[in-house]
This record gives structure tokens, sequence and C-alpha cells, in this order.
């Protein structure tokens, strides 16, 4: 029987080997920034608009979801990766997100 800190570091170093580890990383960091900024930036924007607390909350959740939806979405790892979202979160049509990529 495999030990399954063994089959972790097997999976670890196989990233590693096929470069993939440093794209994941990239992934799950944009994918908290997007989060990150989006929360704080909705949440923020709510709080300053005399909002109650638990609905700015939940405004800045949900904004938040969806950026980090959209960045996971839009990743080459994750195209073959089912992803499932409430109707409400649908990121892809119509979405008023925008995407930055900082070249330097």
């Amino acid at each position: 029987m495999i030990d399954p800190s063994v089959g972790v570091a097997h999976l670890i170093v196989g990233l590693w080997q096929t470069h993939k580890l440093n794209e994941w990383v990239r992934l799950f960091v944009s994918m908290g920034v997007s989060y990150c900024l989006t929360f704080s930036s909705v949440c923020g924007t709510a709080l300053a608009a005399n909002q109650h607390v638990a609905v700015a909350v939940g405004l800045g959740m949900v904004s938040a979801a969806g950026a980090a939806g959209v960045a996971y979405l839009g990743s080459p790892l994750t195209k073959k990766l089912p992803v499932t979202l409430p109707k409400e979160l649908n990121v892809q049509a119509n979405s008023d997100l925008v995407t930055i990529e900082k070249t330097k």
C-alpha cells in the first residue's frame, strides 16, 4: 500500500518537472488577488453608500466569487475542468468585469 504523502510528493515533483506548478501557483494567486480586490472595492463602496454591514459583505462576496470565477475560467490550465455555478453567477456572458494583464 502506498503512503498518501508519497503520492502527494510524486504529484508535486511531477508538476515541478513539467513546469506546471508555477502556472498553478500563478492561477491561485490571480484568483486570490482578484477576490480580495473585488471584495474590498464592492464592500467598501456599499459601506460608503450607508448600506448595512451584512448587505455590504454579501455584495462583496458575490462579486468577488464572480471575479475569481473569471480568473479560473480564463486559465488554459482549467479548460477541461468542469465548474458548476448558479445561473445568477454566469461570468462568461455579459460580464461587467475587466481583465487586466500586467505586461512588466
